[in-house]
C-alpha cells in the first residue's frame, strides 16, 4: 500500500474519501514486493495452484494472492479470500479461518458491503476469543475499527482502535501498535487535527524502525511530511518526504515513488520554487501512466496546470487541463473537475479568450452545485465528528490513568496477600517434611538392601545386552559406510560423464557453470558439444534428486551423446523429439495409471559460430537472453516434459540472430524455488530474472560469485531444497 497524495481538493466525493481512508488504513499490511501483477506471477499463480491442493501451503498463497490483488482486481481477491476459507474450514484449521475473514471483510468494506463484513468480522472475534489468540482477536478489533472509520462513526472506530492497540501492547506485538497508532493518526489527520496526526504517525513510526520495516518507516515519514505541510512547515516536510523517497527508490515502490514526489512538488510549489514543484509533478506523472492509476493521473494534470498558470504559460496549462477533464470524465470523478474548470477558465481569461471561459464557468457553476449539498452535509458530520473524538479521547485517556492506579493499588495488595500465605504454606510443609523425611528415611534402609540385589542381577543382565547393542552398532556402522562409499563412486561416475572444463571452455568460449547438488550427486545435468560449427549445449532437471535423480541425469547424458554425436542430429527441437522417444522406451512408459513416469525437463541451444544464429527448444526450461546489458527477453518453452504425456505434440524450434556482447542464460528451477530470506519464501522466478539483469554487465566469473552469495545469504540456515545448475555464454 502506498502513502497518500497531499491534494488541496475540498470537493472529493465519498468514493475519493474512501479511497483516501483505505490507502492509510491498509498501508502497513501488504508486504513488499507484492505491488504488480505481470503475466510472469499468473504463469507462477498458475504454478502453484497444480502443486499444491488441500493443505495449509495452499490456504497461505491463496491469502497472500488476495493480497496481492486487493486493488488491482479486488473480484479476484475476494474469490481467493473465500477459497482459502473454505479450505480452512474442510481442515479444522482455526487461525486460518479468522486469517481469511479478514481479508474477505478488508474488500468487502472496500466495496461498501458494510453488513455483510460486520457480520464476518463478529464472527471472527468470537473464534479468537474461543481459541484465545490475543493477537488474532486484536486484529479482528482494529478491522471492526475500520469497518467503522468508513461508516464514518469514529466514535467507535476509536473505540475499537483503543482496545486493539491496549491487547498488542499487552503481547508485545510491535506490528500491531504500528498499525493502530498509525489508524489513528489518519483519523487525526481527516478531521484537520494535524498536530495530533504527527504524534500518532510518529509512534508508528518509532515501531517500525525497530522491526527495521523499511516499507512502514517511508510510509510513517510521507504521513507525517503531509501533516507538516497541512501546518506550512515547509522546511520539515520537505525533510520527511525525501527520507520517504529516498527508501521507495531504494525498494523500487512506484506507488510510493508517485505519491511521495508528487507531494514533494506540492511543497515546493507552496514555497514559490515552481520550476523544482513542475519537475516533480511531471515525474510522478510519468510513473502513474506506467502504473495505469487514473485517479491520480487527474490530481497530476490538475497540479501541473495550476503551475503552468502561474508560470504565465498558458497554453500548457489549458492542456493539462484538459486532459485531467476527459480522464476525470472516464473514472466519472466529479470532485475532482471544479479545480481543473478553475484552471482552465484562468488560462482562458489570461489568452483573451473571453468566450470560452465564459463556457468553462457555466459548467463550473454547474459542478460546484451538484458538489454544494454533499460539502455542506460532510462539514457539518465533521464539525460533529471532531468534538466526538476529542471527547472520546479525553475519556480513554482518564480511564487508562484510572486504570492504572486500580492496577497498582490491587497488585499492591495481591502482592502481600501472596506472601503471607506462601510464609504460612512454607513453615507447614517444612514441619511435614521433617516427618515424612523420618519415615522414609526408615523405609529406604529396608528397601535398599533388597534393591541391592536386584541391582547385582540386573548389571549381569545390562552387560550382556550392552554386548549386543556394540556388535548391532558394528553392523550399522559397515553398512553406512558401504552406502556412502557407493555414493561417492556414483559421484565420480558422474562427474566424469559431465563435461570437463577443458571442453566447455573449448566449445562454449567466455562461460560459466554453477552446479550445486542437493545431495552427493545430482538429478541436474549440463552437457555440450561441438558438430562442425555448431557449438550444442544444454542443462536439464531430471524427476528427483540424489541418487533417482542421478541415475535419471546420466540416462540423459547418455543418450544425447548418441543422438547428437553419434547420429549427428543437430536440430534442437529434433534432439529433443529423438530424447523423448529414448527415454519412453528406455524407461516402457506407456502413460497407464501407476506406470513409471519418470522424466526430465531441459533447455537446449544450438549456436552457429558463424553467423551467430542461436537455435533453440525447451521442454519446461525457457531460455534466458540479456541483450545490450540491460534488456531480458525470455523465449518460452514447449510445457511438456521429456517424458510420457497427455498431450504430446512436437516440440518447437525457435532461432534467434545473436549480436556481439549478448549473454545467454540456461538454468534450472533450484535457485528460484530455494525458501529462505526474513519470512522463510521462495525466492522467486521474477527476483531471479532482476538478478541476472543486474549482474549481467560484470564478468562472468564475478556473476557466478554473486550468485552464489546471493544463494547462501537466502537460504541461510535452511536446507537446500533441490539441486542447481545454471550455464551463462557471453557472445
Amino acid at each position: 500500500m502506498i502513502p497518500t497524495d497531499n491534494n488541496n481538493q475540498n470537493t472529493l466525493i465519498t468514493i475519493g474519501k474512501n479511497m483516501f481512508i483505505l490507502s492509510f488504513i491498509f498501508c502497513l499490511a501488504i508486504p513488499m514486493g507484492s505491488l504488480s501483477q505481470g503475466p510472469e506471477i499468473q504463469n507462477e499463480v498458475k504454478n502453484n495452484l497444480t502443486s499444491t491442493e488441500n493443505t495449509k501451503e495452499r490456504i497461505d498463497w491463496l491469502l497472500e494472492r488476495s493480497l496481492d490483488l486487493a486493488y488491482s482486481n479486488p473480484q479476484k481477491s475476494l474469490e481467493n479470500s473465500r477459497e482459502a476459507l473454505e479450505l480452512a474450514k474442510k481442515l479444522e484449521l482455526p487461525e486460518s479461518i479468522i486469517n481469511a475473514k479478514h481479508r474477505i471483510a478488508s474488500v468487502l468494506i472496500n466495496f461498501g458491503e458494510y453488513p455483510e463484513a460486520w457480520e464476518i468480522i463478529n464472527k471472527a472475534i468470537d473464534i479468537s476469543k474461543k481459541i484465545g489468540t490475543k493477537d488474532l482477536l486484536a486484529g479482528s478489533w482494529r478491522q471492526m475499527g475500520i469497518l467503522y472509520d468508513m461508516q464514518g462513526d469514529i466514535t467507535n472506530a476509536l473505540q475499537y482502535y483503543h482496545d486493539a492497540l491496549s491487547l498488542y501492547e499487552e503481547i508485545n506485538d510491535i506490528a500491531g501498535m504500528a498499525k493502530c497508532y498509525n489508524n489513528i493518526g489518519v483519523m487525526n489527520y481527516e478531521l484537520e487535527k494535524y498536530e495530533g496526526a504527527i504524534k500518532f504517525y510518529k509512534r508508528s513510526l518509532n515501531y517500525a524502525i525497530k522491526e527495521n520495516n523499511q516499507r512502514s518507516i517511508s510510509i510513517s515519514y510521507c504521513n507525517i511530511g503531509n501533516a507538516y505541510e497541512k501546518l506550512k512547515e515547509y522546511d520539515k516536510a520537505l525533510d520527511y518526504l525525501e527520507k520517504a523517497s529516498e527508501i521507495d527508490k531504494s525498494i523500487n515502490d512506484l506507488e510510493g515513488m508517485a505519491a511521495t514526489i508528487h507531494n514533494i512538488g506540492l511543497v515546493y510549489m507552496r514555497k514559490g520554487n515552481l520550476d523544482k514543484a513542475l519537475t516533480h509533478f511531471k515525474q510522478s506523472l510519468v510513473i502513474c501512466e506506467e502504473l495505469e492509476d487514473l485517479y491520480r493521473i487527474v490530481t497530476r494534470h490538475t497540479a501541473i496546470s495550476e503551475l503552468y498558470n502561474k508560470k504565465g504559460e498558458y497554453q500548457n496549462a489549458i492542456t493539462h487541463a484538459k486532459t485531467g477533464l476527459e480522464v476525470s470524465k472516464k473514472i466519472e470523478s466529479i470532485g475532482q473537475q471544479p479545480m481543473l474548470l478553475n484552471q482552465l477558465i484562468e488560462a482562458y481569461r489570461q489568452t483573451g479568450n473571453y468566450y470560452d471561459a465564459y463556457r468553462v464557468q457555466s459548467r463550473y457553476i454547474n459542478v460546484k452545485d451538484s458538489l454544494f449539498d454533499i460539502e455542506k452535509a460532510k462539514e457539518v458530520s465533521k464539525i460533529q465528528t471532531i468534538y466526538q473524538v476529542e471527547q472520546k479521547q479525553q475519556e480513554l485517556d482518564k480511564t487508562k490513568i484510572l486504570a492504572a492506579k486500580d492496577r497498582i493499588t490491587r497488585n499492591a495488595f495481591v502482592a502481600a496477600f501472596v506472601i503471607s500465605i506462601i510464609l504460612i504454606i512454607f513453615i507447614v510443609l517444612a514441619y511435614r517434611n521433617k516427618v515424612i523425611t523420618n519415615r522414609r528415611i526408615n523405609e529406604q534402609n529396608t528397601a535398599l538392601e533388597q534393591a541391592y540385589d536386584e541391582i547385582k542381577s540386573q548389571k549381569e543382565e545390562i552387560f550382556t545386552q550392552h554386548e549386543i547393542v556394540l556388535k548391532h552398532k558394528d553392523f550399522i556402522e559397515n553398512q553406512k559406510n558401504n552406502i556412502e562409499s557407493s555414493i561417492r563412486y556414483a559421484e565420480r561416475i558422474q562427474n566424469a560423464l559431465l563435461p570437463s572444463d577443458n571442453l566447455c571452455k573449448r566449445v562454449l568460449g567466455d562461460h560459466f557453470v554453477l552446479f550445486k547438488p542437493k545431495e552427493v550427486v545430482s538429478g541436474d545435468f549440463y552437457w555440450t558439444t561441438k558438430i562442425k560449427n555448431l557449438a550444442v549445449f544444454a542443462v536439464a532437471d531430471c524427476t528427483g534428486h540424489g541418487v533417482p535423480g542421478a541415475f535419471m541425469s546420466m540416462l540423459g547424458l547418455s543418450f544425447l551423446k548418441e543422438i547428437v554425436s553419434k547420429k549427428e542430429i543437430t536440430s534442437p527441437d529434433k534432439i529433443l523429439n529423438t530424447l523423448r522417444d529414448y527415454i519412453i522406451e528406455a524407461l516402457q512408459q506407456k502413460g497407464r495409471y501407476g506406470d513409471q513416469n519418470e522424466g526430465m525437463d531441459i533447455a537446449l541451444c544450438v549456436l552457429n559460430t558463424d553467423n551467430k544464429k542461436l537455435q533453440f527448444a525447451g521442454a519446461k526450461n525457457p531460455l534466458i537472453i540479456i541483450k545490450n546489458n540491460e534488456k531480458l527477453q525470455v523465449i518460452e518453452p514447449d510445457k511438456q516434459p521429456i517424458a510420457i504425456h497427455k498431450k504430446m505434440k512436437p516440440f518447437t524450434g525457435q532461432q534467434i540472430q545473436m549480436q556481439k556482447g549478448d549473454a545467454i542464460y540456461l538454468a534450472s528451477d533450484g535457485f528460484q524455488d530455494q525458501f529462505g530470506g526474513p519470512e522463510h519464501k521462495r525466492f522467486m522466478r521474477r527476483n531471479f530474472r532482476k538478478l541476472l539483469t543486474k549482474i549481467s554487465v560484470k564478468p562472468l566469473n564475478e556473476q557466478k560469485q554473486i550468485l552464489l552469495n546471493t544463494f547462501a545469504e537466502w537460504k541461510g540456515d535452511n536446507d537446500q531444497i533441490d539441486d542447481i545448475t545454471i550455464l551463462s555464454i557471453k557472445i
